[in-house]
Order: C-alpha cells, then structure tokens, then sequence
C-alpha cells in the first residue's frame, strides 16, 4: 500500500465478525486518515495504522474494473 491509497479493514457490526468494511485513506507515514462517530461526535480523524486496524489485516481497495 501507499500514500493516498483508499483501504478497508473488516470490523465486526452487531456483534457479528466480518460484516463490516471500514474504509479510510493510507496517508504514507504509518497513519490513516478515516472517519469515526463516538456517541453524538463525528469526526475525520487521523490515526495510526495499528489503531485503524484492531490487529486486523487491512486490504486496498481495488479499482480496476
């Protein structure tokens, strides 16, 4: 993967493995920038790649059609 690169890790929904892909853009320094909602805030926000991941493996998005 590299900088600008959309990615995707699968995040549990409902208590429910894999059922959701959450998206965020590689930003190149070991960083992601994704959004996030925590109770009533939503924000863009930019974490490190450990902390998007949840330990997961993170994928790119492919656009090749």
């Amino acid at each position: 993967m590299a900088r600008s690169d959309q990615i995707y890790v699968m995040r549990p929904l409902a208590g429910i493995d894999g059922l959701y892909q959450h998206h965020g853009i590689d930003y190149g320094d070991g960083t992601v920038i994704h959004y996030r909602k925590t109770g009533d805030e939503a924000v863009i926000a930019r974490t490190s790649f450990e902390t998007f991941s949840w330990g997961n493996p993170v994928y790119p998005v492919d656009h090749t059609w």
